[in-house]
């Protein structure tokens, strides 16, 4: 179950039940606070200080979604990539899809906790389908946690690596810094640029992005954090 812009969501993650629906329970001070003050209006959709709408409404989740606890090659590619900690302890919402065979990262936005879009990951390589694919097209990056500091990685599982040391994982998806990102960021005290070597020019011109609007800090990491340990990532950071 989920609770989505005043309705709470439910269905079953058995693939062969059908059970799902949805039940009005009305909307929390929070987010009548939200609507109140306009950066959210009544269908759930972000309003910027112009009032106009930045963001895609709700991304519904689809029904044949399942835990992945259903699926063994998902949780051992979680087991494998050192997100386990940040699924156990529900930083951040991880499915499997069953009719794509990819494990689902739910990107959720920093102000309500809105489903916004989702990204997969194909477990099993296969003739002419991506390896990541984003199920919807908001411009809203994958956020692992709440921590004041955050680490900036390129993919969702290296951002779920980045939480079990402490940081807030935040992944592009890519190596852009799109514009809608920053406003994410900057309500993070320290911001680390954390890409791969072979995208060190970007990660400096990221860097100087950020500059004005947090304070922020460049790592050339030696391999990818998600093959790194929770003690391996604190002294690559090193703060």
């Amino acid at each position: 179950m989920s609770k989505e812009n005043g309705e709470l969501v439910y269905y079953c993650f058995r693939a062969s039940c059908h059970i799902a629906g949805r039940i009005s329970t009305g909307r929390t001070i929070d987010d009548v606070k939200a609507i109140a003050l306009g950066t959210v209006d009544f269908r759930g959709l972000t309003r910027n200080k112009d009032g106009i709408q930045d963001c895609k409404p709700a991304f519904e989740i689809p029904w044949y979604f399942q835990s992945i606890a259903t699926n063994k090659d998902a949780h051992e590619y979680l087991r494998k990539n050192n997100c386990l900690g940040a699924y156990y302890d529900r930083a951040c919402n991880i499915m499997f899809d069953p009719r794509l065979n990819r494990v689902v990262f739910t990107i959720r936005r920093r102000l309500d906790g809105v489903c916004v879009d989702a990204a997969g990951r194909l477990l099993k390589y296969a003739k002419g389908q991506p390896k990541w694919l984003r199920y919807a097209s908001s411009d809203m990056p994958f956020i692992v946690g709440s921590r004041d500091n955050a680490v900036i990685v390129e993919d969702c599982a290296s951002a779920c690596a980045v939480y079990s040391s402490g940081y807030s994982g935040v992944s592009l998806l890519g190596t852009n810094l799109k514009k809608a990102f920053i406003s994410e960021l900057k309500h993070f005290k320290k911001c680390f640029v954390c890409l791969d070597l072979d995208a060190s020019k970007k990660s400096i011109e990221m860097y100087k992005a950020l500059s004005p609007y947090t304070d922020a800090h460049i790592r050339f990491i030696p391999q990818d954090l998600k093959y790194c340990s929770p003690e391996q990532i604190k002294n690559i950071i090193g703060e």
